[in-house]
């Protein structure tokens, strides 16, 4: 009896000595984490006021399209990259090495050898990164200027933790398009086991010369670096795509004519881009201080769409405040059966309370097809789907439209971008209508087991045994 409590004192002790040493680690993590933002801010915030085109707003006509449909999205990229006739810029979060990725390098690589410069910024996240230097140096070789983001070390945990987010296209300076779409099949309805329903929007007009600009400050800062010569080259007949080209081109034309887009066409007459700076600054968080003050503006309705929602306590009083004003405040989220991060379902799990205690109405995705409009190419019918749209509409009239998660990381850490339309019923009816019918295939939060519902055991096992990290890491998130 007495080696029994002799053996459970010392595994207890042994436990205790385990968690404190993890609390002063996470302790020392934040710390670090503060102490880094508050001297580089104090040492670098000069650096903000030599970027320009952090904030444009212009009450001119704006041509804009909106693009829901992924498959549509691949098209309209297809299309803008062929009819570039001067320059194309290219920056992405992920740039991946799949059959979509494979024929929109193509196009790039036909657009360059028609005399059009390319320019390709694509982040360094090590767990997403694939468009490694044995593939730009083939792309340099076709006259494809290719440029890495923030490539530090992953040891130096906080620089690592800064991220390129943002997602354009640029066409000779005139039109310009971004949204929550990467370059990958999931995100155009071509993959098999699962696809993300998106959104984009297309802009014409005066303000894409300071959206162009943006790109700019990101591909000359310190932060972007030309890749290093691999030791050897990869062979070209990685972009050499024949039949799955041809397929998948043929496919496109076919569906082209199944879908009718007119009706998504709008004109704006007070637009407004913002951008986060380069660097992990408090002063380069322009984003989410403008979205702030959106959020004070509303009136009755804040309507948002984000794949992850992570509230902390700055972010839960800003919704509350606006509640307790008499906005309807209501979010589209993932489940953890449809998100591509089970992590942040653990996050929306511990949230619980507090979201219930806002009054803040939640709805988890169910992991369905919402559009059944077109065929689609190689998706199964087990294939799973998840939102990834970051959208809002505001009193029924404003339309935001960009790569901003509800999410710590997206407020504090990443470089984000978006897009407003100010005072244009039409837009924002289509746009709130198109979230509706996602929210059709959703079910409204009410505990754990909405959450959980449809997911595996794996997927279960997952979020469960991530929450303790979940509860102390969550401004990672």
């Amino acid at each position: 009896m007495n080696l029994k409590r002799v053996s459970m004192n010392r595994i207890y002790k042994l436990s205790l000595k385990i968690i404190t040493g993890i609390i002063l680690l996470i302790a020392a993590m934040y710390a670090v984490l503060l102490a880094y933002i508050y001297y580089t801010d104090n040492k670098e915030v000069k650096v903000v006021s030599n970027i320009k085109s952090i904030y444009s707003r212009m009450k001119t006509p704006h041509q804009l399209e909106v693009i829901p449909y992924g498959v549509d999205s691949f098209i309209k990229r297809i299309e803008m990259i062929q009819n570039a006739a001067e320059s194309i810029e290219v920056e992405f979060f992920i740039y991946d090495l799949d059959l979509a990725s494979k024929v929109v390098t193509s196009e790039l690589i036909k657009a360059s050898q028609r005399g059009v410069q390319v320019r390709i910024l694509v982040d360094f996240s090590i767990a997403v990164f694939k468009l490694a230097p044995e593939y730009t140096n083939y792309l340099k070789e076709k006259g494809i200027e290719v440029r890495y983001y923030n490539t530090v070390s992953n040891t130096n945990f906080i620089a690592v933790q800064h991220r390129n987010h943002r997602k354009l296209l640029i066409i000779d300076g005139k039109i310009a398009m971004t949204g929550g779409r990467n370059i990958a099949n999931d995100y155009f309805d071509l993959g098999e086991n699962y696809n993300f329903h998106d959104f984009d929007i297309t802009v014409e007009g005066k303000v894409v010369k300071d959206i162009r600009q943006s790109f700019f400050s990101y591909w000359e800062s310190d932060y972007a670096s030309v890749p290093e010569l691999p030791s050897e080259n990869l062979q070209s007949d990685f972009f050499n795509i024949g039949k799955d080209s041809a397929r998948l081109m043929n496919y496109l034309t076919k569906v082209k004519e199944e879908i009718h887009t007119s009706e998504n066409k709008f004109e704006c007459n007070d637009i407004t881009y913002i951008t986060d700076s380069p660097g992990v600054l408090v002063s380069n968080r322009q984003v989410y201080r403008r979205l702030e003050e959106l959020v004070k503006s509303a009136k009755s309705e804040f309507l948002v769409e984000s794949p992850y929602l992570v509230l902390r306590s700055d972010g839960a009083n800003l919704i509350k405040s606006a509640i307790d004003n008499g906005v309807e405040f209501s979010i589209l989220t993932n489940s953890l059966f449809s998100t591509d991060a089970y992590y942040t379902a653990a996050a929306l799990a511990l949230n619980l309370r507090r979201i219930h205690d806002l009054g803040l109405k939640t709805f988890v995705y169910n992991g369905t097809n919402s559009y059944e409009s077109y065929k689609l190419l190689n998706t199964n019918e087990h294939s799973k789907w998840g939102v990834h749209s970051k959208r809002a509409v505001i009193d029924g009239k404003h339309t935001i439209v960009g790569t901003y998660n509800i999410d710590p990381r997206s407020a504090n850490l990443n470089s984000e971008m978006v897009i407003i339309c100010r005072d244009n019923p039409e837009l924002a009816k289509a746009v709130r209508d198109d979230i509706k019918l996602r929210m059709n295939h959703s079910r409204e939060l009410h505990g754990h087991e909405i959450i959980t519902r449809g997911a595996g055991t794996m997927e279960k096992l997952k979020f469960y045994l991530s929450m303790p990290l979940v509860y102390f890491l969550d401004f990672l998130l």
